[in-house]
């Protein structure tokens, strides 16, 4: 659960500051014709999660918003419907990836409520956490040129590539299925019997290749001896062996996924 850090709800403004299971800053700032989310702790900068100047939509999200919510622990002062709704999300939000996921897809899920069987309604949240945790980890972890142990992932690997797959079925935005392709695509990074010591060509790792650059001419011969003498070469060429293996495996499916994607009604979409 987050943390409510302050609020104002009265005459002369309508915010509120949040900040997010996992240390996420986030900005809600609702006026009368608009509302904006942002990653932010001022809401002067920072990405935006969420921005509508439609008065109408803004209250239909947050109808569809309250309709999820199974208990309010807001401030009683805080009466704007609206601000409630919205704070009340972001404080059950682990992270701005899924916060941003919840609030621009609540009318989505609202108008297909009816028609989704409560089963599939379930697996589609299971769904949304798994990526949205995985997404969460990796936008902080990038594995660039590294192989990882898999029990550094936030849920088993098989089960984070079939939420994915399966989710780019049913998406209709099409920026996020390649977004939704490049994480999956990293999985392949990710093999057994690593440790906790990522491996690397070099020896190295990136936090190492980083702080390079500003070294002296002494740290630089310990680097260079270091990468010479790389102890764990021979386990990185063996692992990086399987994982472009698994590379291919996980585009065969992920191409699988974009032609069910083509192919599928967009009544079906929302079943699924």
């Amino acid at each position: 659960m987050g943390k409510l850090i302050r609020y104002l709800d009265g005459k002369t403004g309508c915010w509120s500051r949040v900040n997010l299971a996992n240390g996420d800053p986030i900005w809600i700032s609702v006026a009368q014709t608009s509302v904006m989310v942002k990653k932010s702790r001022m809401g002067l900068m920072g990405a935006k999660l969420y921005s509508v100047t439609n008065v109408y939509n803004a209250t239909k999200t947050a109808q569809a918003l309250d309709a999820q919510i199974g208990e309010y622990t807001t401030p009683s002062e805080m009466t704007n419907p609206v601000l409630r709704a919205f704070t009340q999300v972001a404080l059950e939000c682990k992270s701005a990836a899924e916060l941003s996921v919840c609030l621009n897809k609540a009318l989505e899920w609202e108008g297909a409520n009816d028609l989704i069987p409560a089963e599939n309604r379930q697996k589609a949240k299971i769904r949304e956490q798994i990526i949205s945790e995985y997404g969460n980890y990796i936008e902080n972890h990038p594995p660039v040129g590294e192989i990882r142990d898999v029990s550094e992932l936030p849920h088993p690997k098989e089960e984070i590539l079939d939420a994915i797959t399966l989710e780019i079925v049913r998406e209709n935005n099409d920026q996020r299925v390649e977004a939704l392709k490049a994480c999956a695509i990293m999985l392949a990074d990710f093999q057994e019997n690593v440790g906790p010591k990522p491996l690397t060509m070099l020896g190295i790792c990136n936090s190492e290749m980083l702080a390079a650059i500003t070294s002296n001419d002494s740290e630089l011969k310990d680097l260079a001896v270091k990468i010479a003498e790389n102890p764990d070469k021979e386990q990185y060429e063996s692992l990086r062996k399987i994982a472009d293996e698994e590379l291919v495996n996980i585009q065969i499916k992920l191409m699988a996924a974009e032609e069910l994607r083509r192919q599928m009604p967009g009544e079906k979409k929302v079943r699924f």
